[in-house]
């Protein structure tokens, strides 16, 4: 890669990068905001789970975990014990 191809590469939009990891990542999967609401998923996450895009966005993620997965108030386990990062991923 030359340097102009670097150089680029660091000008990629959130979408552009979003974009090139979809492609490159053939597995589900989702970004979080900091309340665990679902800002992204890609075309697997949604394959796998049966929904639409314009259906999860701006949704609590718990709401698709099963129920063994949540703790009695309905808060997914991962983010009452706060293994979910501040840029939405998991630790």
């Amino acid at each position: 890669m030359t340097v102009t191809q670097f150089e680029s590469k660091l000008t990629w939009s959130p979408l552009q990068v979003a974009e090139k990891a979809e492609a490159a990542i053939p597995l589900g999967y989702q970004t979080l905001d900091e309340e665990v609401h679902i800002c992204e998923v890609n075309s697997d996450w949604l394959r796998a789970v049966g929904y639409q895009r314009e259906e999860v966005i701006g949704r609590r993620f718990e709401g698709f975990l099963p129920a063994y997965e949540q703790d009695q108030d309905g808060v997914g386990l991962f983010a009452r014990d706060n293994c979910c990062s501040a840029s939405g991923g998991f630790a």
